[in-house]
């Protein structure tokens, strides 16, 4: 083996990535979106001239065997990367000259030599790798990386130009890290391109900062109409966020200042002590200082307070909402103990909506109200339709719409085909329900100011069980009218019926008369005992009634009732109902008014004003003789019946 002194480092040029291209940054160009095709990439490799002489100093010729390895320090540390292999590598007068391939990674900043063997001899000492004073450009795909306290990489330009261009038909600048991207001075970070300035961290992708009291820290600028002068976009987190006196100022002069965009909120404002989000504009009515539109079935502004007023509006309209579905709302309000939509006015309205299907629609989820109005002379809240309802109230088990008002004044007032119009679907519940507490105070009062028109009108549609008017009181009348129509402990001008039970062993027919025989126990939820009757007959005794229908008795869940206008209490309801009353059922018996009578006229034909009491057949009434009157009265024949039997109208007397 052949002895090799030393080797004589000629020259080490180091190349790490070259583009070969010259870049001019006295006047950036013009983007290019049709992008620059390359020929071909510089390849990350070094080239290495050494000279190798034997002991005596004579250069060497021949071919010989090389290795060389990357190290990180001059005598010991560790190797860089692999072994790099030339073989059979051309010597002439001792000079020769190879690539070697290594790894872009290696060349991060650190300090590396080079250990070479020669015919399996190392060579001493290591070949330190110096930098090059200047590079054209760099190669596509190069990085720069380091471990330091201050910047990797420094750009500095003393003129007023740009110290740092990046032009990319997708990004010109993307940062990583917990600033991405930060810049400093008149324009910190400026970008241009499909993407100008982008950038991604775990704490802030892009960060300007300045201190001067008119400087903008980033600023963002548009010259078309479709462009954006700054545009944040998250997946789940916040696309623009900013803090200040004022967190993110946009101005848009014909466009939009301020553009939000993401699954969670488009834009999102927090202020400790002033406003979360702030617009103004300066327009004609048609534009907004804040505008929402929702192009789907979401909301075009939703506005939510802990404690305060979710949306507080003041102005000529304080705040305009539309609603152009026929299944949207201009303004909807939900409430969780509060109110949902709550309208203060001095002289004008306090909530003013329009919409094809609801001008303002309000919610609220507990003990609060779903649209609340005050005013101090106008109208709380005031609905005005030309085709359908003027104020909708929808609840599920509260009250759909409730109204207070003073001395003088209607709580409720409606004008149109129906003035005021209240259904519940609910059992036990009212479709409309007034109460008075103040003296001379009507809960409900209905007027007509016709001839033909009706003050209050009620039916029931739900067959015998239904209710038309029902009144209840702790005074004297339950029910009472102008014209002297009175309903309570007694009645007047009106038919008396009570509800029995058959105590007989056959069914009862409609219009037999019946005796009384005594009590049984009131229905459920009833307070007066039920009538137990039996045919009455001339020679019986009791007092009398007529049977005026078979009753049906329900089970029902009401208020209305109950005697408790809180509680829900089931109650037993009679209905009319058709057909024989059997033994043990129930029935209605009329004691006092005008009914219809099975009458009997084999002992006289029977004339009107004539005295009809219990006939010799069970059931049957029969004329009276004047002389004996061998049975008691039940009331006047109001129709005449000639012979046979039959149904003839009576005035009970209730003797």
């Amino acid at each position: 083996m052949k002895a090799y002194r030393n080797v004589l480092l000629i020259l080490a040029t180091l190349i790490l990535a070259l583009a070969l291209s010259l870049v001019a940054l006295a006047e950036p160009p013009a983007p290019d979106t049709t992008g620059v095709t390359l020929a071909g990439t510089v390849a990350s490799k070094i080239s290495y001239q050494g000279r190798l002489t034997d002991t005596g100093g004579n250069p060497l010729n021949g071919s010989y065997n090389l290795l060389f390895q990357l190290w990180d320090d001059a005598t010991a540390g560790s190797q860089v990367g692999g072994n790099i292999v030339r073989n059979g590598v051309p010597v002439s007068n001792g000079l020769f000259t190879v690539d070697l391939d290594v790894p872009q990674s290696a060349f991060n900043g650190q300090a590396l030599w080079l250990r070479i063997q020669v015919g399996g001899q190392w060579l001493s000492p290591r070949q330190e790798l110096l930098p090059v004073p200047y590079a054209l450009s760099l190669r596509p795909g190069a990085r720069i990386d380091g471990n330091t306290t201050g910047a990797v990489v420094t750009v500095t330009n003393q003129a007023l130009d740009l110290a740092l261009y990046a032009q990319g038909a997708a990004m010109g600048v993307r940062g990583v890290g917990m600033t991405g991207v930060s810049g400093y001075g008149q324009v910190g970070v400026g970008g241009e391109g499909l993407t100008g300035v982008s950038g991604s961290g775990s704490w802030v992708g892009v960060y300007g900062y300045t201190e001067g009291s008119d400087a903008t820290g980033v600023l963002g600028t548009a010259t078309n109409y479709g462009g954006r002068g700054v545009q944040g976009n998250a997946q789940f987190g916040t696309g623009v966020v900013g803090n200040g006196e004022i967190g993110v100022k946009g101005i848009g002069s014909v466009g939009i200042g301020v553009w939000g965009e993401g699954p969670g909120a488009g834009v999102y404002g927090v202020s400790q002590t002033g406003d979360g989000v702030f617009g103004q504009t300066q327009g004609d009515w048609e534009a907004a200082a804040i505008r929402g539109v929702a192009l789907g079935n979401a909301h075009g502004g939703y506005f939510t307070s802990t404690n305060g007023t979710g949306v507080i509006a003041f102005g000529y309209e304080g705040l305009h909402a539309e609603a152009t579905s026929n299944m949207g709302y201009g303004v909807h309000g939900m409430g969780v103990q509060g109110a949902g939509v709550h309208g203060d006015s001095t002289q004008g309205y306090g909530v003013s909506g329009s919409g094809q299907l609801g001008g303002v629609f309000g919610t609220s989820t507990s003990w609060g109200s779903g649209v609340e109005g005050r005013v101090e002379s106008g109208t709380g809240v005031l609905g005005v339709s030309t085709s359908g309802e003027g104020v909708v109230g929808n609840s599920v088990s509260g009250v759909a719409v409730y109204a207070n008002t003073g001395y003088g004044e209607a709580a409720v007032k409606g004008e149109g085909p129906k003035g005021v119009y209240g259904k519940s679907s609910a059992a036990g519940g009212e479709g409309v329900l007034g109460e008075g507490l103040g003296q001379f105070t009507e809960g409900v009062l209905g007027s007509s100011a016709y001839a033909h028109g009706v003050g209050g009108y009620s039916s029931g549609t739900a067959g015998g069980l239904a209710i038309g008017v029902y009144g209840q009181t702790n005074a004297t009348w339950g029910l009472a009218t102008n014209q002297r129509v009175y309903a309570g402990g007694g009645c007047t001008g009106c038919t008396v019926a009570f509800i029995g039970q058959n105590g007989d062993d056959s069914p009862l027919q409609v219009g037999d008369v019946v005796a009384i025989s005594g009590i049984a126990p009131p229905l459920q939820g009833q307070q007066t005992p039920v009538l137990v009757v039996r045919r009455a007959t001339a020679s019986g005794g009791g007092a009398l009634g007529v049977v005026q229908a078979r009753a049906m008795v329900t089970a029902t869940p009401t208020r209305a009732l109950s005697g408790d206008s809180a509680a829900m209490d089931t109650v037993e309801m009679p209905g009319l109902a058709p057909g024989n009353v059997a033994p043990g059922d129930y029935l209605f018996v009329v004691v006092q008014g005008l009914v219809q009578v099975r009458a009997d006229a084999d002992l006289g034909a029977i004339a009107v004003g004539d005295a009809l009491g219990p006939g010799a057949t069970a059931g049957r009434a029969q004329k009276l003789r004047q002389d004996t009157m061998e049975s008691p009265l039940l009331g006047r024949a109001l129709e005449p019946l000639a012979e046979g039997t039959g149904l003839i109208w009576v005035l009970v007397l209730g003797r």
